[in-house]
């Protein structure tokens, strides 16, 4: 997103309830993306999704990848994750996190399992480097980026704190 850009949409993001209805949207959106793209890239169907998360009908499946459906249940997505072999995180953040996250939207939808998991199996650096990151990263920030994109691990050039990639720029 190119500066004005983003100027314009964190000016719009002032308003309490335009900055309420984007980030569920883009909730709805982000969820329902997730779970068709690594549907998809396991080339699963959905009824074999929905056999794989113990859930009775394909329609399930269906519902749950419409981004306008928002009604999902943490007990829906755990099933998921585990059909998926994929851990499930659900957390709060700030809205400066909620963006970047918006921002790099695309390049983390697809998720390896742990059997291919590069940081599960010793076969990525970085992971006993731990510390606290001095600053949260700024939105724009072509640093902060590689922090949600998910591809192998030694291509992300940071550490590990918890389940968090921080990139190396952020160390004081």
């Amino acid at each position: 997103m190119r500066s004005h850009q983003a100027r314009a949409l964190i000016e719009l993001l002032a308003d309490a309830d335009y900055r309420r209805a984007f980030f569920d949207d883009f909730l709805n959106v982000s969820v329902a993306a997730q779970i068709r793209a690594n549907r998809k890239s396991r080339t699963w169907s959905q009824k074999e999704l929905a056999a794989r998360a113990g859930m009775e009908h394909q329609s399930r499946i269906s519902e749950m990848e419409n981004v306008n459906y928002g009604s999902w249940s943490i007990s829906s997505l755990r099933r998921l994750a585990a059909a998926f072999d994929l851990a499930l995180s659900v957390r709060f953040e700030s809205f400066g996190t909620a963006l970047m996250h918006h921002h790099a939207f695309e390049s983390n939808l697809v998720q390896p399992s742990f059997a291919q998991d590069a940081l599960m199996h010793g076969e990525a650096e970085g992971l006993a480097t731990c510390g606290e990151p001095t600053r949260e990263p700024e939105f724009g920030d072509s640093s902060s980026i590689s922090t949600f994109q998910s591809t192998s691990a030694p291509e992300w050039g940071g550490s590990v704190l918890g389940a968090k990639v921080i990139p190396e720029p952020l160390y004081g």
